[in-house]
């Protein structure tokens, strides 16, 4: 777990940032995967991803746009 300072500093960084400044944004970055949130949404992503297809794949049929757009979920997830 992020420490109460760290997660401060986290929000009020990104809260100020004006966008251009590419130093402070990769110490954002490197906050953000030191405490494995980044891997963290990742892997939420991933299991909204799959919920979703179980609950959409028993109202499409077989076609090649059913596997295209099961790849594209894939693919934005490993984005």
């Amino acid at each position: 777990m992020m420490p109460l300072n760290e997660a401060q500093w986290l929000w009020e960084t990104v809260m100020r940032k004006t966008g251009d400044d590419d130093i402070m944004t990769q110490q954002v970055i490197d906050k953000l995967e030191a405490y494995g949130v980044v891997d963290t949404c990742v892997e939420e992503v991933r299991t909204m991803v799959n919920d979703s297809w179980a609950d959409l794949e028993g109202h499409l049929r077989d076609s090649p746009a059913e596997v295209f757009l099961r790849a594209l979920g894939w693919y934005l997830v490993k984005l």
